[in-house]
C-alpha cells in the first residue's frame, strides 16, 4: 500500500514509518545513497540501505519493502542483484557480519566503511 501511495503522489493525514525516517535523516544531514536487493535466503529477500553522512557510509540491513519505500521517498537509486537467488546462502548457511541484537533477539547488521575518495 505504501509503495502505491508514494508512486501516485498521494498523501495521508499522518506520516507512515517510511515518511518518519526521512525527517531524522535530513536532520543529521544524512542521505540514502542507494538500496540494493541483494539475496534470497530460505525464501526471504534481503536488502541493504546505504546511508552517507559526514564522510562516513553505513550499510544497514533492511526488509526489501521498507528499503524500497525509503528509497522512493528519498529519491535514491534502487538496484537488484543480477540473480539474487544465486547469492543465496542456502538453507543451512549464515552470513557473518558484525551485528547488534535488538530487544527481540534478532540481529540487524550495520557495516561502516570509509567514504571512497
Amino acid at each position: 500500500m505504501a509503495l502505491a501511495l508514494q508512486r501516485k503522489g498521494a498523501s495521508l493525514p499522518r506520516p507512515m514509518g517510511h515518511d518518519l525516517m526521512v525527517a531524522p535523516l535530513g536532520a543529521v544531514h544524512a542521505r540514502v545513497q542507494r538500496v540494493v536487493i541483494e539475496r534470497v535466503r530460505d525464501h526471504t529477500f534481503f536488502a541493504t540501505v546505504t546511508v552517507a553522512s559526514g564522510g562516513e557510509v553505513c550499510e544497514v540491513d533492511a526488509r526489501p519493502s521498507d528499503a524500497l519505500n525509503l528509497a522512493l521517498r528519498c529519491d535514491a537509486p534502487i538496484h537488484v542483484a543480477a540473480d539474487p537467488a544465486s547469492r543465496s546462502g542456502g538453507a543451512g548457511s549464515s552470513a557473518s557480519t558484525s551485528a547488534s541484537a535488538s530487544a527481540s533477539g534478532r540481529s540487524y547488521p550495520a557495516r561502516r566503511r570509509a567514504r571512497p575518495s
